[in-house]
């Protein structure tokens, strides 16, 4: 199959408003939705691995894409979400665009949003090494050809320390009462927990990660038996995995829109900032409080000079130093 016929079939799937997953899912009560589950999910690795680069492959409407920008306690530095079917693309490129809140709260730190057109079966010389990639409820849409090629895309030339996928539990299904076949009639499988795990495992030891499982949706009282409504498996790079040399892969990826989010163009020099904090939690620790007024601590003052100090080890913790010094070595 080409790509061109891939991209057809991806937005005749799209458009097709019959046997979706999401009205297969419909029967049973999920609170939240299954899909904001996989989301908050994803959100909370990137938090947790403090992931700077992320990218998305099946972006699709850009939803996942936009839960990530909406999430404050996530600090990012480039967001890139791919997918095959670039009319969609376009369709929601406004999904990644700055609100008029970006513009208030302006952002500290450069922010980069990507949609790209492109194919999981081919990886992209620009997006190598990323820190995480998220590949939710993906490979079963995928045509055996590029499901067997997407393994050595994603975990062997693209190679980014953490990757997330997820994929419908096929144990599941029994608890769907009108479901016939496959919950979207675009799924090429849908695989049990056994299934997964044995493909994942696979993965993990060809490319060298360590991988783990765990449930999204869980079913009404009395199902544990069948797993969640969703799978997923947490790739992590091992970090003695022998470095390979890079490679080429070319540039086959089409960008569809770049956003940059406002943030502030900082002109003075790390050492500065460094002084700045120091001299502000100085000022702070400085300012004396009902207990002090009334008894003031003789070991940590200077007779002579009526002054006060103060260990770097406490300041280290405090403030933003840690964030900026990284170890107490480059503080002092």
């Amino acid at each position: 199959m080409s790509e061109e016929e891939e991209s057809s079939d991806v937005q005749e799937a799209h458009s097709q408003q019959k046997n979706t997953e999401e009205e297969a899912e419909s029967s049973i009560s999920f609170n939240p939705p299954v899909y904001r589950q996989r989301y908050q999910v994803v959100s909370e690795m990137v938090k947790k691995y403090e992931a700077k680069k992320v990218l998305d492959f099946g972006c699709a409407e850009a939803k996942l894409l936009r839960a990530l920008i909406r999430n404050d306690t996530i600090k990012m530095e480039c967001l890139v979400g791919v997918d095959i079917d670039g009319e969609l693309l376009k369709e929601n490129a406004r999904m990644i665009d700055p609100l008029l809140c970006d513009w208030l709260n302006i952002r500290e730190t450069p922010f980069t949003v990507s949609m790209f057109q492109g194919s999981i079966s081919e990886a992209d010389d620009r997006f190598c090494d990323f820190d995480l990639i998220s590949c939710v409820e993906i490979i079963e849409h995928l045509i055996p050809e590029h499901l067997e090629k997407m393994p050595a895309v994603v975990f062997g030339q693209l190679s980014p320390k953490v990757v997330i996928v997820t994929t419908p539990n096929a144990d599941f299904n029994v608890l769907f009462p009108n479901l016939e076949g496959f919950r979207h009639w675009d799924h090429k499988f849908e695989w049990t927990r056994q299934e997964f795990e044995k493909w994942s495992s696979c993965q993990a030891s060809k490319y060298g990660y360590n991988v783990t499982f765990q449930g999204i949706g869980e079913g009404p009282e009395g199902t544990d038996h069948l797993g969640c409504c969703s799978q997923m498996a947490l790739f992590e790079k091992k970090e003695l995995c022998q470095v390979k040399e890079k490679e080429s892969f070319g540039q086959p990826y089409q960008l569809i829109k770049q956003v940059e989010y406002p943030h502030r163009k900082s002109t003075i020099s790390q050492e500065q900032k460094i002084i700045y904090e120091v001299e502000r939690l100085l000022w702070f620790l400085s300012q004396p409080n009902s207990y002090e007024e009334e008894e003031i601590n003789e070991d940590s003052y200077d007779d002579e000079n009526r002054t006060k100090s103060y260990d770097l080890t406490q300041l280290f913790d405090m403030g933003r130093l840690k964030e900026l010094c990284g170890t107490i070595e480059n503080l002092r």
